[in-house]
């Protein structure tokens, strides 16, 4: 009997011991180096030693920042926030334990040997040039494609994704954009998107203006090889609606100022390529 409880004894104690180690892994902080704790936030050296020996916890040494080639800036913050946190930092003492984007982006070039691509975007001065080299930049990366490229010629696309970039580099970790920020013009944009990159393919259909649409037109439709090199039926609604897509195409939406075309004005047009389509 004695030795039977003696068993039964050891058996809870067993059971209980495992039971202390399974509650410590569930809720046990997660583990980095030290050094992430005590790193001053401004110098590139010691956020360099906090994201190259961080661990995501103490059952577990991945490193979380593995893969920051790809990583945006805003993503860099939230796992560095989080090592952080897991590692004893109260919530509302992080932000100021946070490096800039800036700091990040010395950190990822040191690491990886480049710079990252957003590094292009810092530093908003509400100039068109800053939304080109930011733009362009992107585009230099080797996962990027041709398409990505030619989606640049889409003046909201393009804004679209310029003021996703802001947001993720807007040091205040808030996502939102610059306090002064100004959407650019359109057309000088493209203007300064083609003459800083060669990739970029030229926007013949840029440049509306409701008092020369006679002319824009012309031009506009004259560059669609869809038009020019098909056999297709050729009429005044064809060109009419291809006009309008082509446009849409550039700005995002009908300007300001754009109106149907009459059959008159496409006429001449329809004539060119007419006789485009012969030459070919």
């Amino acid at each position: 009997m004695a030795a039977q409880q003696k068993r039964v004894f050891s058996r809870a104690a067993l059971i209980a011991s495992m039971l202390v180690v399974i509650s410590s892994f569930l809720a046990g902080p997660a583990y980095a180096s030290s050094s992430c704790l005590s790193a001053n936030p401004s110098s590139v050296s010691d956020v360099f030693e906090c994201v190259a020996t961080a661990t995501v916890n103490q059952y577990n040494n991945a490193n979380p920042f593995t893969n920051t080639q790809k990583a945006q800036c805003m993503n860099l913050k939230m796992v560095y926030s989080n090592v952080l946190m897991q590692n004893g930092l109260a919530r509302d003492k992080v932000e100021e334990k946070l490096p800039t984007c800036a700091v990040f982006a010395k950190v990822l070039k040191d690491l990886n040997g480049e710079a990252p691509t957003w590094e292009a975007c810092l530093g908003y001065d509400g100039s068109v040039n800053h939304m080109v080299t930011c733009l362009s930049n992107l585009t230099k990366n080797p996962n990027a494609n041709g398409r990505q490229s030619q989606l640049l010629n889409n003046c909201a696309v393009a804004a679209m994704s310029y003021e996703a970039m802001l947001m993720s580099v807007n040091d205040n970790n808030k996502m939102t954009l610059p306090d002064n920020y100004k959407r650019p013009d359109c057309d000088t944009y493209l203007s300064r998107l083609q003459s800083a990159n060669s990739e970029v393919a030229e926007a013949p259909c840029a440049g509306f203006s409701a008092s020369n649409i006679n002319q824009h037109a012309r031009k506009c439709l004259l560059s669609e090889p869809r038009l020019t090199k098909s056999n297709s039926t050729l009429s005044c609604q064809l060109l009419r609606q291809t006009y309008q897509v082509k446009v849409i195409q550039v700005y995002g939406k009908v300007p300001d100022g754009f109106r149907l075309m009459a059959c008159s004005a496409l006429e001449p047009i329809m004539d060119e390529i007419t006789a485009l389509r012969l030459q070919n």
